[in-house]
């Protein structure tokens, strides 16, 4: 029995979960979908029996393949169609075939991918969070800008404006970030009709943290930077560092209920701290960049603590090499930096 991992080939942080897997000789299949192509695969959706055989002769059957799936991020599956509209149907149809492993029995899923989508909706998201007992700033989704300015006359303090989904634009990589109206700023009536964004009452003064849960575990950093209150620290990522912090025993039972009401067994979720209360922003359902300072100032490895729940091991125990819960320890600080080449021929985008 293998680990499948279902991404493609610039998932950086895929290559470090195949790092760990080599370690310890473990058996998995790292399957890129752009050579989704090049695998022979055959479904029987009545009994839930599949086949999958690849290219370099290797076997992998519903009975005798994957104990663990990782969805981690499989991207777009058309790549190098020439027609737009082909390439989007081919995609459709690997996608479909992927989700369709989930009718195998036995298989363990980080995370089920129609969980996965799910949980990515972020009405969704915020709706969840307030049944379960977590702050939310007020919020409007909308494509109205009568709406958005009734909602600003509501909100004197402020309005943000951002993606409802995915703020990556594919075609050039560029990224949508979230915006701070200002008090002269009105949006084009027109241009905001064209699509539904997400309106919320600004927080700030503010500190920004990240928690990442894996399983029953939970992994709290903030944001320290020298910019005043960012709007969006994505932007301002690069100019600080991530500090280990603790959260009160109720909010993290919050935030266990709420990644169990969604069916996860990973999530990173963003919070924001403000006036003596934590407000639910977002969670990603995905490992994120920011997990490698975590793991400096706790010693505990995040892609291994993925790799046991994988393999069916129970974190906490000694053979799973992460401690419980309550024997973890911060130590220190810890400070991030990357470093990514561009390509100059590709308007600078980045090459990996």
């Amino acid at each position: 029995m293998s680990i499948l991992l279902l991404t493609n080939k610039e998932d950086v942080a895929a290559d470090l979960v195949v790092r760990e897997l080599r370690i310890r000789d473990a058996a998995f299949l790292r399957f890129n979908v752009e050579d989704a192509s090049m695998a022979a695969v055959e479904l029987d959706p009545a009994t839930g029996d599949w086949s999958w055989l690849l290219n370099d002769g290797r076997e992998y059957t519903s009975k005798h393949g994957f104990r663990s799936i990782w969805y981690r991020r499989p991207g777009w599956i058309g790549e190098g169609v020439l027609r737009a509209d082909i390439a989007e149907f081919v995609n459709n149809q690997w996608r479909q075939f992927l989700w369709s492993l989930t009718s195998a029995e036995d298989t363990f899923w980080m995370n089920d991918p129609y969980l996965n989508l799910k949980a990515e909706c972020k009405p969704i998201q915020l709706k969840i969070a307030r049944q379960v007992g977590l702050s939310i700033p007020e919020t409007r989704i909308t494509n109205s800008s009568r709406c958005l300015a009734q909602f600003r006359a509501n909100n004197l303090g402020g309005t943000i404006v951002k993606a409802l989904y995915s703020p990556l634009l594919e075609t050039d990589q560029s990224f949508i970030f979230t915006h701070l109206l200002e008090n002269s700023e009105v949006p084009n009536e027109i241009e905001m009709a064209i699509s539904p964004l997400i309106c919320q009452r600004a927080l700030y003064p503010k500190r920004d943290l990240r928690v990442t849960i894996v399983g029953k575990y939970i992994y709290t950093a903030e944001l320290i930077t020298t910019v005043s209150d960012p709007i969006d620290w994505r932007l301002m990522a690069h100019e600080g560092n991530w500090q280990p912090t603790e959260l009160p025993m109720q909010l993290c039972d919050s935030l266990f209920e709420f990644v169990n009401r969604l069916g996860l067994s990973f999530a990173a979720i963003d919070l924001i701290y403000r006036n003596e209360e934590y407000y639910f922003i977002e969670v990603n359902p995905r490992i994120q960049v920011e997990h490698t300072v975590t793991e400096e100032v706790t010693g505990i490895d995040i892609v291994k603590a993925q790799i046991h729940i994988l393999e069916g091991e129970a974190i906490g125990t000694p053979a799973s090499g992460v401690p419980a819960q309550s024997d973890i320890r911060l130590n220190g600080h810890a400070l991030q930096c990357r470093i990514t080449t561009e390509d100059p021929e590709q308007n600078f985008i980045p090459d990996y």
